[in-house]
């Protein structure tokens, strides 16, 4: 079983939190679903799989 992460939306893309460790593949994203599909898509294509899940705020 992979590693993951729990990242809320307004996290992906900015830094200081371009500077995660490295997780080794596979590992599993869990994120709201206002994350910009743009930084969704970077993650994927890397090989990481992505849940988003609806924002109840």
């Amino acid at each position: 079983m992979g590693e993951g992460e729990l990242a809320d939306a307004s996290k992906l893309g900015h830094a200081p939190f371009h500077s995660w460790a490295r997780l080794p593949l596979p590992w599993t994203l869990v994120t709201d679903d206002g994350a910009d599909e743009r930084q969704v898509s970077l993650f994927r294509r890397s090989g990481v799989e992505v849940h988003m899940v609806p924002n109840r705020s």
